[in-house]
């Protein structure tokens, strides 16, 4: 149904229509998803356990055509990468062979020093690195968008933001990395997990649903 029909009628509208939402459209809205805040939280874990793949396997990914993962984590180790890989059929297994993701990757150390890795068409999984120290609160801190999971007609992109750290600031790295699976599939589970130590010691993850609220009418 259209909405926001209040105030007088303008040169040329065909309804009576001022884009001014009414107490009961809001209300309506709100109960169909389509205004209020603009993520949903899909799903969230968290361990304390040294846990190497972890995954989600509900992306609601034929609701939202972007999500966003929220991931911090305890290495147990003194540092090594960060990997995501995908699955189209739930999680019962996940894209793992030569070529099926392109990524690259861009960070700068504590020194300063700029470091640029960047990787061809024969990737196993997205690497985007990110974590860092062997100090009991050395964590790596991580936003990643996800985008066309839902699309069988897109290739499904990722971005990624992370920072990470040791106790004294000397494993401090800051990290921004992008990536995408190379074939067109409806992507329905993501798996991440780590090379350092054996997994993470300990942390937690959450997925949200971006709402696209431009969409205002079924």
């Amino acid at each position: 149904m259209p909405y926001g029909y209040l105030g007088q009628n303008q040169p040329n509208q065909t309804v009576s229509n001022s884009g001014v939402f009414s107490i009961t459209d809001v209300a309506e809205l709100q109960s169909q998803g389509k205004l209020g805040g603009s993520l949903e939280l899909i799903e969230s874990q968290s361990w304390t356990t040294l846990t190497n793949y972890l995954e989600f396997t509900d992306l609601k990914e034929d609701v939202y055509d972007v999500h966003l993962l929220y991931i911090s984590g305890k290495v147990n180790g003194a540092g090594g990468s960060f990997y995501y890989r995908t699955s189209s059929n739930g999680g019962t297994s996940y894209d793992s062979t030569s070529g099926d993701y392109k990524w690259g990757a861009e960070r700068i150390l504590a020194s300063g020093t700029e470091d640029k890795k960047v990787s061809g068409t024969n990737a196993t999984a997205l690497e985007f690195y990110g974590n860092s120290g062997a100090g009991d609160y050395a964590r790596t801190n991580r936003y990643t968008y996800i985008y066309n999971a839902g699309d069988n007609t897109k290739r499904t992109f990722l971005t990624d933001f992370c920072t990470s750290d040791d106790t004294t600031f000397t494993g401090y790295q800051s990290t921004f990395a992008s990536g995408c699976r190379t074939s067109q599939s409806i992507v329905n589970a993501i798996q991440f997990f780590t090379n350092a130590g054996g997994g993470f010691a300990r942390g937690e993850a959450f997925l949200y649903g971006i709402k696209q609220l431009w969409v205002l009418w079924d």
